[in-house]
């Protein structure tokens, strides 16, 4: 129903009571004192009483009516600054009416006060997001770019830990093959100094027997000065003879340069001999230093095997180590790059969080916008 037709209903509503009030008043004096002129002139002032109060009444609802529709003009206006006061109006429709249109304006009242505080409270805490998104934007696009870089300072990492790797297997595997090659020369000084202690047990069979020659030498010797000896006193022998021991001073003669010439020969072995044994000896000392350096070369080859042994063992530890590190490179890359991948989504999804924050904020101001459109106060 339009605020015209409310106040034309009204002014009917007036007419008729007013009407009514008349006939109730005639009515109620027709009733008491009966028909005389007395009773008609009591009942025409009944009537302009009724009529006074009723015109009376039908202005103070009409000023109510008036208010109401003031007040809510402005309201529709705009302007929640009017207050509909409490007090009994006279009628009880009436009161309801304005009780119920207080309430309403009221509550509009608190509620656009609310949509205003609340909506400021929304761009303050929105303004407040924003800043705080593009904090955690800016440093999750700082943390990315920082990751970026740790990526490629791990990625360099394994790379060298897998050069390492590479370089402890082939110092491995060259270990492996000097390892083997001091076995084998240890090997080899083993054959030598077994050879050599062949030759040493040959030399020394030689210088025995030297020594048997030089003895039997010696026995030849004193044979032969025996039968020097012998032809010697054959000679006298056959001197004292005469013509008759000529022959035999012959064979006497030759009996002795016979031994005369193995006398020679003998002293020639024994120089021989001599040399032999001086020779032999000698060579017993060198074999016999020999085998002493040859010794002190296979207790350092033992050395030097069981030092590359151990150099294997090590550089093996450290291949298997290289390894090991740059298996953990690898998954450390894959981490990190994980770790980029969620900065780089945080980073995005505080750029989104700043965009909806920002609309929000968009809404929230266009919100009180509206709520400012009222006058509170």
């Amino acid at each position: 129903m339009t605020v015209g037709k409310l106040r034309r209903h009204l002014t009917l509503m007036t007419s008729v009571l007013a009407l009514l009030a008349v006939s109730v008043t005639l009515l109620a004096g027709w009733l008491t004192h009966g028909n005389g002129p007395a009773t008609l002139a009591g009942a025409a002032a009944g009537v302009l009483l009724a009529g006074a109060l009723a015109a009376l009444s039908c202005s103070s609802l009409q000023a109510t009516v008036n208010m109401v529709i003031d007040k809510t003009d402005k309201a529709i206006a705009g302007d929640l600054t009017e207050r509909i006061e409490e007090r009994n109006f006279g009628w009880g429709e009436i009161n309801r009416l304005v009780t119920n249109v207080r309430k309403v304006l009221k509550g509009v009242h608190k509620w656009f006060g609310l949509v205003r505080d609340y909506s400021e409270q929304l761009t303050t805490s929105t303004a407040q997001i924003i800043s705080g998104t593009e904090q955690i934007s800016t440093g999750s696009q700082e943390q990315a770019g920082q990751v970026q870089k740790l990526l490629q300072g791990i990625e360099d990492l394994a790379r060298s830990a897998r050069q390492s790797a590479e370089k402890a297997r082939e110092t491995a595997a060259i270990a492996r093959e000097t390892d083997l090659t001091a076995r084998k020369g240890g090997e080899a000084v083993d054959r030598v100094i077994s050879g050599m202690n062949l030759i040493h047990e040959k030399i020394r069979t030689l210088d025995e027997s030297s020594a048997r020659i030089g003895q039997f030498v010696q026995l030849i010797e004193d044979i032969a000065a025996q039968t020097n000896l012998l032809a010697l006193n054959a000679a006298i022998e056959a001197a004292r003879a005469g013509e008759h021991g000529r022959g035999f001073a012959v064979v006497a003669q030759e009996v002795r340069e016979l031994a005369e010439n193995s006398a020679r020969s003998t002293r020639e072995i024994t120089q021989l001999v001599a040399g032999i044994q001086g020779a032999t000896g000698e060579s017993v000392a060198a074999v016999q230093q020999g085998l002493q350096i040859t010794g002190e070369v296979q207790e350092a080859f033992r050395n030097i095997v069981s030092q590359i042994g151990r150099t294997v063992e090590s550089i093996e530890e450290l291949a298997s180590a290289a390894q090991k590190q740059a298996a953990s490179t690898e998954q450390m890359v894959g981490g990190v790059e994980a770790i980029a991948a969620v900065a780089e989504q945080a980073a995005a999804s505080c750029q989104e969080t700043a965009a909806i924050t920002s609309e929000l904020s968009t809404l929230a101001e266009k919100l009180k916008s509206v709520a400012e459109i009222w006058k509170f106060s």
